[in-house]
Parts: structure tokens; sequence; C-alpha cells
């Protein structure tokens, strides 16, 4: 599946690409750089069957794929370069992939810290029983009322409130979270 180039101010630019900024990337990645974890505290840029172009975070309990515009070499990207090119003249500027990323006037080394993990192997195999449509920020909301750092989410099933629990046997906290209509 072939991508178009990117063109800026009327150039045209082959071997970049551009992550839109509402895909924050960088919030996986910074608990891998805190545990030490270098392999993954990095995005990777890959063309996959099921997603197409795309761009891959995780920090080992969490996966996130978002969509990538334009040309790819299926390298590896920094957190930073990804920082940097939301910084500056251009919103959403482009990352060149041109050995060095290069982004907003500033070049940042392609990152070299091994194998990146197959994420395409934990993807599941089987088609969900159900879907349930949440408000992220109702449920960090709720978790943090609840004194929790860990929660248990339980389904009934898909337009019954969710019965949201501490994970931690020691602290009790109770909580229902409503689902959205899934559109």
């Amino acid at each position: 599946m072939a991508t178009s180039p990117l063109s800026r101010d009327g150039q045209t630019i082959y071997k970049a690409i551009k992550i839109e900024p509402q895909y924050r990337l960088e919030q996986i990645t910074k608990v891998s750089r805190q545990e030490a974890r270098e392999n993954i505290a990095v995005i990777k840029l890959e063309t996959s069957k099921r997603f197409g172009s795309c761009a891959v975070a995780t920090n080992g309990r969490s996966l996130a794929v978002v969509p990538v515009e334009g040309e790819h070499d299926h390298g590896l990207l920094s957190d930073e370069a990804l920082k940097a090119s939301r910084q500056g003249k251009y919103k959403s500027d482009l990352i060149c992939l041109n050995g060095n990323l290069e982004t907003n006037g500033k070049s940042f080394p392609r990152p070299e810290v091994g194998m990146f993990p197959n994420w395409e192997a934990v993807l599941p195999k089987e088609k969900a029983k159900f879907s349930v449509a949440l408000n992220p920020k109702l449920l960090l909301e709720l978790a943090q009322a609840i004194g929790a750092d860990a929660v248990r989410l339980d389904f009934i099933d898909e337009s019954s409130a969710i019965t949201v629990t501490n994970n931690a046997s020691s602290k009790p906290g109770f909580g229902l979270l409503m689902p959205m209509r899934i559109n």
C-alpha cells in the first residue's frame, strides 16, 4: 500500500511522515523510559495488513497503533522527535526521514535500541463478544476518586452500568461508570 508524498510550503517532501497532534504516543513511551526498557521506549513505524501505514508505541502493558501519513522506511522514531515536530512554525510538522530525523530545524539520531517487540502477535485472534465505549477522562477521574492505582472493570452487558472497583484488596473502593453510545 503506497502512500503519497507530503508537501509543505508548496514543496513535495519524500520520506517524511506526519502523525496528527491528537495522537499522544509519547504518553506510552515515557513509562518504558522510566522502567529502563529502552527497546520499547521508542515508536515503531511500519505498514501492517490490518492497520496500513502506522506508528506503534507500547510500554509492555498497553499498546497504541495510530495512522501515519506519508512515506516511511519502517524504522524507529524517538518520542523526542515526535514532540519536537509539534513545536515551532507548523502545528503538526513533518518528520523528515533522511538518515537522521529532522523536524522544525532540529535533528535527532535514529534510535538504536535493539529489537522492537512483535506487537501483532499479541493482537486478539477472536472477535470481541461485545463492545463498550467509555470516556477515558471519566474512568480516570473515577479511579482517582476511589483511590485506585489500578481498577477492575466488571461488565454485565454492553448497556448496563460498569462496576469499577479498586484492584487492591486492601483498599475498598467502588464506583459505577455508564457506557457511552457506540457510533
